[in-house]
């Protein structure tokens, strides 16, 4: 239970994911719609993952954790009985350590099933119904957890069903199906979530599962990826060809294997600082295999897979389980204790936290509704403000022309906040304009600058007024080659529509595609390289002047703009894939610019 349940909570942090950890709380406290007020890769029951306190979140986090704690419990308890394997518990062990790996933990508990039922399988036992939906009901929740989730839970009932009904003929199948899904309303509802939101939710979360790997990719140390795939090959190809596993579990269990590693892969090396889940995820499933194959060869495999694991995971954590596991347990007793004999501590805490963060941020009090760009939700939150978010509330995870323009279209609306704090804060190298571009021709034309301080700008809806777009041209550009641009007072928007090949697209789906780089020639000579997400060049963004710095947007109000700003206006630029790449793009593109009057 100490490495589910968050009896010491994580206190608020600034930057990015502090902001994000803290802000999806605080949308919670404030009954947001996840799927409509509130859009992103984790959902109302974040807290289970973040661990981050807020006071009136923090029972739904404690209560869905511990539930969460009592199922692995009795899916581990029914896993001993079964086997009754000594390498059990050297699995336990693994799996306690595991506190800072959480996608981990929740992505081990369809293995741990498919484990069990297989098993069951292969000696010939089922389940009763009560047990069946016990077991089937934690997918309900674990997909309000983090939508990296949704695809694989979704996949594995699915699986399950079909095995069970289709395959082995099983009456009680159904309550494969039933169970998880009474178990999502269930959840769904005691978040507070209208029932009406709970589709808009789900695709809008494969939305962005979807558009996540073209848009936030990060590449890293391709020999982990090497390892690691040859690692899954042998752990999946040892479960296909073991001797003493019949057909249909071992066919199952190859897959639901295949499945888990396949999620660990993506999650882990699509942004590769995150390959510790990767290294973590393939350090369970090298156990499991161990437990499960009885043929000689299994130590080979084991013991390949473990020190793969290990190669990858201590490039970003110093691994020592026994510590890890006394530290986990150390900071749960006495956080339990805490809780049992001080409950003002927490709040207190938050309290003293969150003032201390009002006072280094010294952001002013409005009078009506605020939000900010392109992150800072905690800052913002700690000032006293009311929060009044657009829906994917941190720019860079508007992951896709699709996503931004939600953005664009509430920020255009009345729901939108009258007060905005806006900063310029692209992250891996992206060109700025990019982040929330489609709003870019909102801000300039329904905002009005008040005020410019610290790097940050203070905007106040005006009255709206409407734009129309003028396409200026349409040209078909060879990829690499370069573009001569015209230099004039007006601001010249762009769409940039680049599509993968279908090698690209096949590698995006399985992997991730080579990296684009957008390079500007600038009036004053200067050359300018960014990185160049292809999916949000289809969003109309701002191509010429170069905006770089908060300071630069805030001479997009003056009237004398295009002298304040004439060495950023772009001469020509190129478009280019990394490095030996272009095998994963068409060879042209589509640039439509336009003027909006």
């Amino acid at each position: 239970m100490p490495v589910l349940v968050p009896f010491a909570p994580r206190m608020p942090e600034i930057g990015i994911d502090g902001s994000w950890a803290l802000a999806l709380n605080e949308a919670v406290a404030q009954h947001l719609a996840f799927g409509r007020d509130i859009i992103f890769t984790l959902g109302p029951y974040a807290a289970i993952y973040t661990k981050m306190y807020h006071p009136q979140t923090d029972g739904l986090m404690l209560v869905g954790s511990a539930y969460l704690a009592l199922t692995y419990a009795y899916l581990l308890l029914f896993i001993w009985q079964q086997t009754n394997n000594r390498w059990l518990w050297l699995f336990i062990g693994y799996f306690c350590a595991m506190i800072y790996v959480r996608d981990v933990l929740f992505y081990t508990y369809p293995l741990l099933l498919a484990f069990l039922l297989s098993m069951q399988m292969q000696q010939k036992n089922s389940f009763t119904t009560l047990q069946s939906a016990i077991l089937s009901a934690p997918f309900g929740l674990l997909v309000l957890i983090k939508s990296s989730l949704i695809p694989f839970c979704f996949v594995f009932i699915f699986l399950n069903w079909v095995l069970f009904r289709i395959i082995l003929k099983q009456k009680n199948a159904w309550i494969l199906l039933v169970s998880p899904a009474m178990s999502l309303i269930f959840w769904w509802l005691v978040a507070g979530q209208p029932l009406m939101t709970l589709l808009p939710f789900i695709i809008s979360s494969l939305d962005l599962v979807i558009a996540f790997t073209p848009t936030m990719s990060m590449d890293g140390d391709s020999s982990e990826v090497l390892i690691f795939l040859m690692s899954a090959l042998l752990i999946v190809g040892g479960i296909l060809f073991a001797p003493n596993i019949n057909k249909i579990p071992k066919t199952y269990l190859g897959t639901v294997f295949g499945l888990f590693l396949f999620l660990a892969f993506k999650t882990g090396f699509v942004r590769h600082n995150h390959a510790l889940i990767a290294g973590s995820a393939l350090g369970v499933a090298s156990l499991l295999f161990f437990m499960l194959n009885t043929q000689s060869s299994r130590w080979i495999i084991f013991a390949l897979s473990a020190l793969s694991s290990l190669y990858i995971t201590h490039h970003y954590r110093a691994i020592n389980l026994g510590n890890q596991i006394i530290t986990t347990y150390q900071s749960a007793f006495h956080g339990l204790i805490t809780r049992l004999t001080n409950n003002e501590s927490l709040p207190r805490n938050y309290s003293l936290i969150m003032n201390w963060y009002k006072d280094k941020s010294g952001l002013p009090q409005f009078n009506a509704p605020v939000d900010i760009y392109s992150n800072g939700q905690t800052e913002l939150l700690a000032s006293g403000n009311h929060w009044q978010p657009r829906p994917i509330f941190q720019s860079y995870s508007a992951f896709s022309q699709k996503l931004t323009a939600v953005n664009a279209h509430y920020l255009a609306s009345e729901k939108s906040a009258t007060n905005l704090i806006f900063r310029i804060e692209p992250i891996d190298n992206r060109l700025p304009a990019l982040e929330d571009g489609a709003s870019w021709p909102i801000l300039l034309r329904n905002f009005q600058l008040v005020n410019e301080n610290k790097a940050t700008l203070y905007l106040k809806k005006k009255s709206s007024s409407k734009f129309l777009s003028q396409l200026y041209s349409v040209q078909t550009i060879k990829l690499g080659d370069s573009v001569q641009l015209p230099v004039q007072e007006e601001l010249l928007w762009a769409e940039i529509v680049l599509k993968p090949s279908f090698l690209g697209a096949l590698s995006g789906w399985l992997y991730k595609q080579p990296s684009v780089e957008i390079r500007y020639h600038l009036q004053d000579g200067r050359k300018q390289n960014f990185h160049f997400p292809a999916l949000l060049g289809r969003s109309r963004f701002l191509l010429s002047p170069l905006i770089e710095d908060t300071h630069e947007f805030a001479q997009l109000y003056a009237q004398n703009r295009f002298l304040t700003l004439k060495n950023n206006y772009v001469t020509s630029m190129k478009i280019l894939p990394q490095l030996g790449g272009g095998w994963a793009w068409q060879a042209e593109y589509q640039l439509n610019l336009y003027k909006i009057i």
